[in-house]
C-alpha cells in the first residue's frame, strides 16, 4: 500500500505499522456498536422506553473509548522522531517498477519453497532447493523503496501557486527550499488546502527561509498556518524574513506584523529583517534585497505596499525579481535603484508582477528599466478588484513580456537549469484553460 499512501496523501505513516495491529481489531467492535447504539436510541426516541436507552448508554461508553484510544495513539506516535515519511507524489514510472519488484520478490520466495520429497512413514518433507533465491528475492526489497522514495532534487524551480486573491511563491533548489509571501482573500486556509499540499507533494522536507514582502492578509495568513502546522509537528520553518517598514509609516498593519514576530519566537523561529543592498545566499542561489530602503534613506507612509519587499534571485545564468505589492513611493524608489544596477542585473528572466496585476504599478518607468522574459501574474478568478487589469497587461504585452497568470493556467511552474535554459510550465493544459484577456503566449 505504499505507494497508494504516496499518491494520495504524498507521505506515510511509519509507526502505522505498530498502531494498526491495536486498530485494526477494535474496529470489528466499534462497527457493530456504532450500529446497535443508533438502534437502541432510536427505539428509545420513538417508544418513549427509557429501557432501551441503557444499552445505548454501554455503546456509547465502548465507542468514545475506543475512539480515544485510536486519538490518543495517533497523538503519542505523531510526537515520536520520524512519525512521518514524505518523500512525496511518486511518479508512474516508479510506482510500475515498485510493483514490479515486489512481483519478483514474490515469485523468488515462492520458488525458493523448494520441492516436496517422500520421507519415511509416508510424510512429505520441504527441502529447500535454491536458498540463494531467497537471498534475491529479499534483495529486491531495497531498490523497490529506493525507487519509490527516490525524488530528484530540480536545479532551479519556481513555482506561482494558485492561491487565489494572493501570492505565495515556492523556490526550489538542490536541496534547498524557500517561500516567498503565502496568503490569499478568496481561499478559506490557503496554507493548510493549498500552500502545504503542494509542499508535501514536492515532498519538501523544511523550508529553509520564509520570506514576506508585507504584511497584508493576502501574504500572510496562509503562513500563520504553515507556523500552527509546525506545531503540530509539520513542517519546520527555519528562518523569517520581514521587510523594514521605516519608523513613521502610517497605516500598517501592525497586529499581524507583531503577530508573525510573536509566532516566530514562540516557535524559535530565527528573525530577520531585510533592507535594500543585503544579499542572502545558498548554493549557488543568491537573493538581493532592493527594498525597503534603509532606514533614514527613505520612509513610506502610504500603506503597506510602498514598503513591500523586493528581491533579485540570482542562479547561474539564470535571474528573477519578486515585487511584492511594491507601489507608489516604493515603485519610485525601486525604479531609483534598478537605474544604478549594472544592465546585466536588469536583465531578468522572469518577473513576478506587483500587486496581482494592478494598474497601479509596474509603470513605464520600471518596465523600461527591466527587461523580462516572463511575466507571472497571481490573483483569484473573476477578483473583484479586476485584477489583472487590462492597461498592465497592455503594458506587458508592448514590452514584450510572455504573459502567465493563476486564473487561466493555475499553478504556474518556472524550471531553470544552469546555461539559463528556462521551461514555463502551468498545471493546466492550454485546452483546459479558462478564457481570459491575457495575450496568447
Amino acid at each position: 500500500t505504499l505507494p497508494v499512501y504516496l499518491c494520495f496523501y504524498f507521505s506515510y505513516p511509519l509507526y502505522g505499522l505498530l498502531v494498526n495491529p491495536l486498530v485494526i481489531p477494535l474496529a470489528g467492535v466499534l462497527l457493530p456498536c456504532g450500529v446497535l447504539l443508533l438502534l437502541g436510541g432510536g427505539l428509545a426516541a420513538l417508544s418513549g422506553v427509557a429501557l432501551f436507552a441503557l444499552p445505548a448508554s454501554l455503546f456509547t461508553f465502548l465507542i468514545r473509548g475506543i475512539l480515544g484510544l485510536y486519538e490518543a495513539l495517533c497523538t503519542l506516535t505523531a510526537r515520536l522522531p520520524f512519525s512521518d515519511l514524505t518523500p512525496g507524489a511518486p511518479a508512474v514510472w516508479q510506482v510500475a517498477l515498485y510493483y514490479l519488484l515486489l512481483c519478483l520478490a514474490l515469485w523468488l520466495w515462492r520458488g525458493s519453497q523448494g520441492e516436496r520429497t517422500q520421507g519415511s512413514g509416508g510424510h512429505r518433507v520441504r527441502r529447500l532447493r535454491i536458498p540463494a533465491r531467497t537471498a534475491v528475492g529479499a534483495a529486491c526489497i531495497l531498490p523497490a523503496l529506493l525507487c519509490i522514495l527516490w525524488r530528484p532534487l530540480p536545479y532551479l524551480s519556481i513555482a506561482c501557486l494558485d492561491v487565489g486573491q494572493g501570492d505565495g511563491i515556492v523556490i526550489r533548489h538542490k536541496g534547498y527550499n524557500f517561500l516567498i509571501d503565502g496568503g490569499s482573500t478568496s481561499v478559506s486556509e490557503v496554507g493548510r488546502y493549498r500552500i502545504l499540499p503542494y509542499l508535501r507533494h514536492e515532498g519538501i522536507p523544511a523550508l529553509d527561509a520564509v520570506f514576506v514582502s508585507h504584511e497584508d492578509e493576502d501574504h500572510v495568513n496562509g503562513i500563520l498556518e504553515l507556523m500552527e502546522d509546525m506545531a503540530r509537528g509539520g513542517i519546520p520553518l527555519r528562518h523569517l524574513y520581514l521587510p523594514g517598514t521605516g519608523r513613521d509609516a502610517g497605516d500598517l498593519p501592525a497586529d499581524r506584523y507583531a503577530e508573525l514576530l510573536w509566532r516566530a519566537r514562540e516557535l524559535g523561529i530565527p528573525v530577520t529583517i531585510l533592507y535594500a543592498g543585503q544579499r542572502l545566499t545558498a548554493g549557488e542561489l543568491s537573493f538581493l534585497c532592493l527594498g525597503p530602503s534603509a532606514p533614514g534613506a527613505s520612509l513610506y507612509a502610504e500603506n503597506a505596499n510602498a514598503h513591500s519587499m523586493v528581491l533579485h534571485l540570482s542562479c547561474g545564468a539564470f535571474s528573477a525579481l519578486f515585487t511584492g505589492d511594491v507601489e507608489g513611493e516604493g515603485l519610485a524608489d525601486l525604479n531609483r535603484v534598478l537605474l544604478s544596477l549594472p544592465e546585466e542585473l536588469r536583465r531578468v528572466d522572469v518577473l513576478k508582477v506587483a500587486h496581482h496585476g494592478s494598474r497601479f504599478t509596474t509603470d513605464e518607468t520600471f518596465l523600461s528599466l527591466l527587461d523580462a522574459r516572463v511575466a507571472l501574474i497571481s490573483c483569484g478568478r473573476r477578483n473583484r478588484y479586476g485584477h489583472p487589469h487590462g492597461e498592465l497587461l497592455d503594458r506587458l504585452a508592448a514590452d514584450g513580456s510572455d504573459i502567465f497568470a493563476t486564473p487561466g493556467c493555475g499553478t504556474v511552474t518556472v524550471r531553470a537549469d544552469r546555461g539559463g535554459g528556462m521551461r514555463v510550465i502551468p498545471f493546466l493544459p492550454a485546452g483546459q484553460q479558462e478564457e481570459s484577456r491575457l495575450p496568447s503566449h
